[in-house]
Order: structure tokens, then C-alpha cells, then sequence
């Protein structure tokens, strides 16, 4: 309650959902390069004041709620945030009073002051003389507080501010790839489909996985997305080598009636990944991604293969039956194929399991 007071006393403006995503990816980048414990207090509280800002905004990221004061280490953060931010938005109610801005008041600013190009961008919004605003932000005399820590001031720049330079992280939406429209995903570029799809089952990486997949699961949720599978999965083209990294992939529908919030939940997922350090990607695939390919059974190709007539007890058929017939709980089983090509997609075999299994599917595929 008292940081929703502090910030309503603050009065920032809004800005849209993938603004406060780029802005909390920048602070945890610039976290994650902090050397000594005073940079990296100042680089957390950068984060948890993209977090909170973004929370009272409406627009929560990395679930419905903010840091919470847990901990020593979380109210010293908290106060460090308070503490800095405040000056710097007085500091800059007073450069713009000393400047004679046309309407001081309207200054709501909490920018790094230290960066000349933010500076500029400010005095611009406020219909200031640069050179003047300088000159009185110079002689201002506000605590060194006022310019602690060297991150990008928790993003009150302006959708149409320059890039302050080559220290500044990159942007989170440079790192997606949503050229298709039914899919999205980090790292970019994505490979085109079809693709080779191995379950990951090495428990490091798995443990690596289970890190962010409840999390994952609260942003599908919070988001209202409609998703059916989720996986730790190897992807790339088939004949290719398979690659180092995993990928979370995630089988979800993106609404026609609301995309944006499809995006969104992709974007919270990315930065959980981002927070958690887990050398992960992730893709959602709406199913509409792919075509689905029934399998004739005249195929001679898959009748051989699938139902090996010169020994039908030995067959795929009979094999994945008698496993089935042990766990129970299915309904219905074929043959398909998944991707853009009927001839080039790979062969799936498709169970569909009874509404309200129990069952750890996973363990048996």
C-alpha cells in the first residue's frame, strides 16, 4: 500500500505492455553486469522499480503480484528504489522551475540525469531549452543519491527517446523472432517447419527446467492463455545436428480477439527465463502452425511399418497397444503427420487420452 501511495504521489505516465517488458529486460541485464555490492543494490532496485511501476500500471509482469518486503535484503532494496527515484524526480522539479519550464509542475521525470541524451530527450518532452536545462541541472545543488547507479532510470524514457549509446542493453523485442503468425520465439531466428522434435529427458537439464516451468504455468494462467502442451524439447531441421540448446516448447492458441495478450504472455515467459539465468528458448506454436496429414491406410510404406504384416503381434500397432492396454486411461489412437509438407513432415503417433487422466503421461511416451 505504501509503495501504490508513493507512486500515485510520483504521477509517471503510462505507457503500453511491451514498454515495461523491454525496460525490466534492460534492468536485468545491467544487473547481471554489476561488479561491486553498492552497483548492484542500485541495478535491483532498477528492477524492482520496473516491476512495481509495471504492477501498478496494470500491467504485471512475472506474475500478479510485486516483490514482496520478505526479506532484509528486499526492504533494503525497496528503500534504495524510494530513496533514489524521489531524488531524482525532485531533482528534476527543481532543474525545470530554475529553468523557467513553461509548465514545471507537468515534470514527472526519473530518468538517469548523467546521460546528456536523456537530458535533451526530457527537456524536449517539457518544451525546454536544452542547453538552459543543463546549465541549471549542473548548478542544481540535489545529493549525489539523485544520480546513484548507472541503469537507464527504470524507464521513464520515452517511446520516442534515442538509444542512450553503446551501454545500452539490448531491446527484449530484438531478441523474438514473431515473423510467423502463428508462431513465437526466443532466441531468434526460428527454423522453418517442419521441424525435428526430441523430448529432453537429461536431469540436469530437466532440473534446469523445473526452475521456470511453475512459473511459466502462472503466466499461461494469468494471462488466460489457452495452452494444451507444454515440453523441454531439442528442435532443428531434420539431418541437421542437434543442438546444445533446449527449447520450451509450448503448444497454445493464439486468440484472434485478443493477440496482444498472447504476445505478452510470451514476453513474461522470456524475461522468467532471463531472471532465472536458465540458458533455455522457448516457442509457443499455435496448432494452426502446422497441417495435419491423415495417413491412408493403402500407404505401403506405413503399412509396413505400422502394421508389419508378415508379423502382426511384432508390429508398431501391437507394440504401443499392449503398452497402452498396462496404463489404461486412452481413448483413441493414429497416425499423422504434422508440418507444411505432406511428403516431408514426420510420421506421429497421436493418443488421445480420457478427459480427467491422471495419468504422467510424459513418463509414458
Amino acid at each position: 500500500m505504501l509503495v501504490k501511495r508513493w507512486y500515485g504521489a510520483l504521477g509517471l505516465p503510462r505507457h503500453s505492455a511491451t514498454w515495461y517488458t523491454d525496460r525490466l529486460a534492460e534492468e536485468i541485464e545491467e544487473l547481471g553486469e554489476a561488479k561491486t555490492a553498492v552497483e548492484k543494490l542500485s541495478e535491483s532496485s532498477d528492477v524492482y522499480f520496473a516491476r512495481t511501476r509495471a504492477f501498478y500500471d496494470g500491467y504485471p509482469i512475472l506474475g500478479n503480484y510485486p516483490p514482496s518486503f520478505g526479506t532484509a535484503k528486499d526492504i533494503l532494496v525497496y528503500a534504495y528504489m524510494i530513496g533514489k527515484t524521489t531524488s531524482r524526480w525532485a531533482f528534476y522539479r527543481t532543474a525545470a522551475t530554475l529553468a523557467r519550464a513553461p509548465r514545471a509542475d507537468l515534470v514527472r521525470e526519473v530518468v538517469n540525469p548523467s546521460k546528456d541524451s536523456k537530458l535533451e530527450v526530457v527537456a524536449a518532452r517539457h518544451g525546454i531549452e536544452p542547453a538552459t536545462f543543463k546549465k541549471h541541472i549542473i548548478m542544481s545543488s540535489i545529493p549525489p543519491s539523485a544520480v546513484a547507479g548507472s541503469g537507464s532510470g527504470s524507464a521513464s524514457v520515452s517511446h520516442h527517446s534515442e538509444p542512450s549509446g553503446e551501454s545500452s542493453a539490448p531491446s527484449i523485442t530484438s531478441l523474438i523472432d514473431d515473423s510467423e503468425q502463428y508462431r513465437i520465439g526466443y532466441p531468434g531466428p526460428l527454423e522453418p517447419l517442419p521441424l525435428q522434435t526430441d523430448i529432453v529427458t537429461d536431469p540436469s537439464q530437466c532440473q534446469q527446467f523445473e526452475l521456470v516451468k511453475g512459473q511459466i504455468l502462472e503466466v499461461l494462467a494469468t494471462r488466460k492463455s489457452c495452452w494444451q502442451i507444454m515440453n523441454l524439447t531439442l528442435r532443428y531441421p531434420r539431418h541437421h545436428q542437434r543442438p546444445s540448446r533446449c527449447t520450451i516448447l509450448v503448444d497454445t492458441t493464439k486468440s484472434d480477439a485478443d493477440e496482444a495478450s498472447w504476445t505478452r504472455a510470451f514476453y513474461d515467459c522470456v524475461i522468467l527465463i532471463q531472471v532465472n539465468k536458465v540458458d533455455m528458448g522457448i516457442e509457443f506454436q499455435d496448432p494452426r502452425s502446422v497441417k495435419t496429414f491423415f495417413i491412408p491406410h493403402c500407404d505401403p510404406r506405413i503399412h509396413q511399418l505400422w502394421d508389419n504384416p508378415a508379423s502382426p503381434e511384432t508390429s508398431m500397432r501391437r507394440r504401443v497397444l499392449n503398452m497402452l492396454q498396462q496404463h489404461g486411461e486412452w481413448s483413441a489412437m493414429t497416425v499423422l503427420r504434422y508440418g507444411a509438407e505432406e511428403t516431408h513432415s514426420p510420421l506421429a503417433i497421436v493418443i488421445s487420452t480420457k478427459e480427467g487422466s491422471r495419468r504422467d503421461w510424459n513418463q509414458v511416451k
